[in-house]
């Protein structure tokens, strides 16, 4: 039975996938993804950062997390003025589903989705001159209604213990999402992190850190490609009240581009906010915004999140 029901995952999983490949959109105009606020999937996390371990045995976990930025994207000249907003408003909804072994592996399935989008007019009197799309600012229109890259992550745990705890992620981004929305890249990327976690009393402290293996696109001053990737959280549990324990965290995340123009490949954000457990349901809320500016950092973010996790039962009774 077990193993029926291992593969009826597996196989919605890799289903899932191929649909959405047969949906992709190669290239296009502005074929960078923007998307800097990533919530992690699984049951063991805190929202983008996750923890070395993973759920029990065949356990499964789904979530929806939607998330607002304000003014993700905004075309600056050399001159200090910024005569356009790319994506004045963003609101993206996050779908994952993870699915976990022998309490070592984790394979999840991410899907992004832009519920809705704008675009800042210029300003009054603001004249661009451009030949083509990919310097004019004007030519680029982002859809209201957009697929994001599909991601495939496999977590691996190498050691965990009440303590602390040492894995990996790696993923792979596959190039679904539209190239003409700011929601997807024109190839494939890789990103491998290492994962690390320590708890003491009520508190959780993470940090990864890892690379992404990517393709250089780029669109006007904006840049996509090989990048140092990094991520910290703290999260304390204030009280628990039975089995329902309630916490409040802050992370800390971005990335470092190999080509290192200081106004747009430093891009850093945080973000606070509460998380609780409801016996198979999670709840988290925060906001947040920029640390360092670039692609894709907005002025103030916020989110809301649920999560419903799966787990067989445990068997009653002396064993053999």
């Amino acid at each position: 039975m077990n193993t029926f029901r291992t593969r009826s995952v597996l196989s919605v999983l890799f289903s899932q996938v191929a649909w959405m490949a047969t949906a992709a959109a190669f290239g296009g105009n502005a074929a960078i993804d923007l998307n800097n606020l990533r919530p992690t999937a699984g049951l063991h996390k805190v929202v983008t950062q996750d923890l070395a371990t993973v759920g029990e045995h065949l356990a499964l976990t789904t979530q929806v997390m939607t998330h607002y930025a304000d003014q993700p994207l905004v075309f600056c000249l050399s001159d200090g003025s910024c005569p356009s907003t790319l994506i004045a408003h963003r609101l993206t909804a996050d779908h994952s589903v993870a699915f976990s072994l022998w309490r070592r592996v984790e394979f999840a399935l991410l899907v992004p989705l832009a519920l809705y989008q704008q675009s800042g007019p210029p300003p009054v009197g603001v004249r661009i001159v451009a030949s083509d799309a990919l310097s004019d600012p004007t030519a680029l229109a982002p859809s209201l209604f957009a697929l994001g890259d599909v991601r495939l992550r496999t977590k691996v745990v190498f050691y965990s213990q009440p303590l602390w705890g040492i894995g990996a992620t790696v993923s792979l981004s596959l190039p679904s999402g539209s190239g003409n929305s700011f929601m997807g890249s024109a190839l494939p990327s890789l990103t491998v992190r290492l994962l690390s976690h320590w708890h003491f009393r009520r508190l959780t402290a993470v940090f990864n850190a890892g690379w992404i293996f990517a393709a250089s696109e780029s669109v006007l001053n904006v840049s996509s490609g090989m990048a140092f990737d990094y991520g910290a959280a703290l999260q304390i549990e204030l009280f628990r009240t039975g089995s329902t324990p309630f916490s409040v965290f802050g992370e800390v995340f971005g990335s470092v581009l190999t080509r290192l123009d200081p106004s747009v490949d430093l891009p850093a954000e945080f973000v606070i906010g509460a998380k609780s457990q409801f016996g198979a349901w999670g709840f988290a809320a925060g906001f947040g915004s920029g640390i360092h500016s670039g692609a894709g950092v907005p002025n103030v973010r916020g989110f809301l999140g649920a999560s419903w996790t799966w787990e067989p039962a445990k068997p009653v009774g002396p064993q053999p």
